[in-house]
């Protein structure tokens, strides 16, 4: 008999039947849904055999090639697609790191199970693949994740909008991303791929600060001009 790979329809159904199942609510039930899913590992797998995931990949694998990098950090690295293939691209690359949550997967991979047992300070890239919308404090995992990011050092990051057919992108974060926070903190996009954005990380002290000096008032232009460069990340 020919084993036949389940598509990404069932499962998807499958993790969203353990999800509806298990109803976790609280940070500390998604957390736990999260190390001890069972149906996770092959939706992931499914995933990454999609035309689009595999895409992603080589893309992740090109950045990682033309800028050298020696070491990468993969926050929920899942089933280990991508540190694999850049392992098979480059594989003179002296430190691949994962964390995995998911306590079946982190065992295949050797992974550690959060960021906060990351010891190694600094990368030269990190991924944060369809990660940041999955978690309560999406904010606070960001935060955590730049730190590990070198100056002049580069991040890939991917977070997909609310979607109601995935019930594990929590509805409470439609709408969110991650573009002010890390514009503020000195990051500038510098590639992108569909969702896949490319950060650089400068340093934010030497970014300028502007001072505006009004005699009796500040035109509206004025202030127009001002919120403009704050969008564009400047203090």
């Amino acid at each position: 008999m020919v084993a036949v790979s389940p598509s990404l329809s069932d499962t998807r159904d499958a993790l969203a039947a353990e999800w509806a199942r298990r109803n976790p609510s609280t940070p500390e039930e998604i957390a736990a849904f999260y190390r001890e899913s069972e149906a996770l590992g092959a939706d992931l797998d499914a995933w990454h055999q999609t035309p689009e995931r595999a895409a992603w990949t080589q893309f992740i694998v090109n950045v990682a090639a033309a800028n050298k990098v020696q070491s990468v950090l993969d926050v929920g690295a899942g089933v280990g697609h991508d540190l694999r293939a850049i392992q098979d691209a480059m594989p003179s690359m002296p430190f691949l790191k994962a964390v995995e949550p998911n306590a079946a997967l982190r065992k295949r991979l050797g992974a550690v199970e959060s960021i906060e047992d990351v010891y190694d300070k600094e990368y030269d890239l990190v991924l944060c693949i369809d990660v940041l919308e999955h978690v309560p404090d999406p904010d606070a995992l960001l935060a955590q994740i730049m730190e590990h990011v070198k100056v002049g050092g580069l991040l890939i990051e991917a977070t997909a909008t609310h979607d109601q057919s995935t019930p594990l992108h929590l509805p409470q974060l439609e709408g969110w991303e991650a573009t002010p926070t890390l514009q503020k903190n000195g990051f500038v996009p510098v590639e992108t791929l569909g969702r896949l954005v490319v950060w650089q990380r400068h340093e934010v002290e030497t970014m300028p600060t502007v001072l505006v000096v009004a005699h009796r008032e500040v035109c509206v232009p004025t202030i127009e001009c001002l919120f403009e460069l704050v969008g564009a990340g400047w203090p």
